[in-house]
């Protein structure tokens, strides 16, 4: 049996667990139907998938400046260990963005407000 992309089986699990759900829960998901699948992937993809995780930037899918609407944009952290489905409309828009030099990840209302 083909084991689609990790991130792929992080959404899969976070519909299925009802659009919120603590790490530990999507690994068990996932380990009941690919027990090979490693935790440490499993909880990088959950960050590298979370908009509002400062840490994202430093995995290589988030190393350019961009809004939050592509295929690894759909958590939000809700505390720690815990995510739910990412709605911008709830959450506000999010982005990648370049400061200094410097990639980060910033709430795109903080931004606007900024401006202003």
């Amino acid at each position: 049996m083909h084991r689609p992309a990790v991130w792929q089986l992080i959404r899969e699990a976070i519909q299925s667990l009802g659009g919120r759900a603590s790490y530990i829960q999507i690994i068990d998901w996932i380990h009941a139907k690919f027990p090979d699948v490693n935790d440490k992937t499993i909880r990088a993809q959950i960050i590298i998938c979370t908009v509002n995780a400062p840490s994202r930037i430093h995995y290589p899918e988030n190393k350019k400046p961009r809004e939050a609407m592509g295929k690894y944009d759909f958590l939000y952290s809700v505390g720690r260990g815990e995510v739910m489905l990412y709605d911008s409309q709830q959450h506000g828009k999010w982005a990648i963005i370049e400061e200094d030099g410097q990639l980060k990840v910033s709430s795109q209302d903080t931004i606007d407000e900024e401006i202003l």
